[in-house]
C-alpha cells in the first residue's frame, strides 16, 4: 500500500507495529505528516525467531524514514536531500545510498519502478535520467 497524501503518522495507512516502533523510538515523527510509505521488499533481521521482518520506508514529514519493527527494532532516518543522492538500479530493483562516513551503514531498499518514482517525485530538485522535463 503507498500513501501519498499528507496525514498524521498515527492515522496514516502505516501497519500497527510500525507505529508503535515510530512512537517509541523516533517521537518526533509521531506527530509528523506521512506523505509517502511503502513496504520494501528488504528484509532485516530484528530478533524474530523464523524470519526476517519487512522494511517500511515512508516520507514523514522532511526526512525518509525506513523501519523495521521487532524484538530488536531497526529504525533508519535521512533528510531528503540525501534521497536526492540515491541512485535507483532498475535492474536489481534496489534504492542505493552513496558511503556514509561515520555512523550505521545505510541498506540498499528493495522496491518497485513504480514506488520509487513516485518517492522521487516528492523530491523538488531531483532529476531522473532518461525523463522528461516537467512542465
Amino acid at each position: 500500500m503507498t500513501v501519498v497524501a499528507p496525514e498524521p503518522a498515527a492515522a496514516a495507512g502505516l501497519p500497527t507495529a510500525v507505529r508503535e516502533t515510530l512512537a517509541a523510538r523516533f517521537p518526533a515523527a509521531a506527530a509528523a505528516p506521512v506523505r509517502w510509505q511503502a513496504e520494501t521488499a528488504t528484509r532485516l533481521d530484528t530478533g524474530s525467531w523464523l524470519r526476517r521482518t519487512a522494511v517500511h520506508a515512508a516520507v514523514i514529514g522532511d526526512r525518509l524514514v525506513a523501519v523495521a519493527p521487532g524484538d530488536r527494532p531497526v529504525i533508519r532516518h535521512w533528510p531528503l536531500a540525501a534521497v536526492a543522492k540515491a541512485v535507483y538500479n532498475h535492474v536489481t530493483g534496489e534504492l542505493a545510498f552513496p558511503p556514509v562516513k561515520s555512523g550505521p551503514s545505510v541498506p540498499t531498499l528493495r522496491i518497485d519502478p513504480f514506488l520509487a518514482r513516485s518517492l522521487f517525485d516528492l523530491l523538488p530538485s531531483t532529476s531522473v535520467p532518461g525523463a522528461s522535463p516537467r512542465a
